[in-house]
């Protein structure tokens, strides 16, 4: 798209004079379009190869099929790193091997909002550094990204990726029974997790969340963010209960990639989650988002409410 190519093109322009680069694209934008196209053309002009460090497995496996360079997926176990020009890389497993990588030029970081990649990119002094994020604000503010990178690239919009097409607009509302933000402690900067999951766990607001389903979305793929794991497996019985399509899904499920290929294939498929599917996750039929919590983290709201912008017939 005409913005993508403006987008590459500015950051290769501030990669002259700086060697490490945030680049912001809006969810949706396409992100993993930019970085793949940078490999090719980072590959075409230098014998150097290029690392991408991710923060989750279908990251991997969506950034992996993206490139159209010799690439190599670096997993746990692995003792021995075949030659490639670009490796894909969670951050623990390339964390763990950082002495393999001989001849990395380039390494560029997903989702640097998490902020799970400092201790590897302090490994590489030399190289270019490009850190892509739709919400280019630390997780933890006392430790912000401008630590890391000297400069920034800023690409299209949500409003225009609208006007242009590329993002739905979307119609926002509330259940009737919600939690009240003031009676919510606060934790490290956003609201207290354990406290917020037992106060949404009460019936009163499973019952809320399941009538605003009814009355907004009921027969569209639906996509739930609840507060934890106890709160998310409540909301998702209570579903299953009265009969709908619903499934959970966390970081310990066992059969995380038979629920996402189920989420994918089933029209009318609702997916509690916690943590899984907040950044990177691609799946453009997804038609309504459920904010079943709070926060006071723009950049999680934002995260969250994207998972539902992408256009679909």
């Amino acid at each position: 798209r005409p913005y993508q190519e403006r987008f590459i093109s500015n950051i290769s322009d501030k990669l002259r004079t700086h060697r490490k680069v945030v680049a912001q694209l809006a969810t949706g934008g396409g992100k993993t379009v930019c970085f793949s196209a940078i490999c090719d053309r980072f590959c075409a002009k230098s014998s150097q190869d290029i690392l991408i460090l991710v923060h989750r497995e279908e990251l991997l496996i969506q950034a992996s099929k993206a490139i159209k360079q010799p690439t190599q997926q670096v997993v746990a176990g692995m003792r021995s790193i075949p030659p490639a020009r670009v490796y894909v890389a969670m951050v623990e497993s390339a964390y763990k091997r950082l002495h393999l990588f001989e001849n990395i030029g380039m390494v560029i970081c997903d989702e640097i909002h998490i902020g799970n990649f400092t201790k590897v990119i302090d490994h590489f002094k030399e190289q270019y550094i490009i850190g892509f994020t739709a919400t280019p604000l630390a997780a933890k503010k006392t430790n912000p990204l401008k630590n890391y990178f000297s400069d920034i690239v800023c690409g299209i919009d949500i409003p225009e990726l609208i006007e242009q097409g590329f993002l739905c607009p979307e119609q926002t509302y509330s259940a009737q029974k919600i939690v009240e933000r003031a009676k919510l402690k606060m934790t490290a900067g956003d609201f207290d997790q354990a406290q917020m999951g037992a106060m949404f766990k009460e019936p009163k607001y499973i019952d809320s969340t399941i009538n605003a389903y009814k009355q907004h979305s009921l027969g569209r793929k639906t996509i739930i963010f609840n507060c934890n794991v106890e709160h998310s497996q409540a909301v998702n019985l209570a579903f299953q209960a009265q009969g709908f399509n619903s499934k959970h899904l966390d970081a310990t499920s066992q059969d995380r990639e038979e629920i996402l290929q189920w989420f994918a294939n089933t029209p009318d498929a609702i997916l509690n989650n916690i943590g899984i599917a907040t950044t990177g996750f691609d799946q453009p039929d997804i038609e309504t988002v459920i904010v079943n919590k709070a926060t006071a983290s723009m950049p999680l709201w934002l995260q969250m409410c994207g998972r539902g912008a992408r256009p679909h017939p």
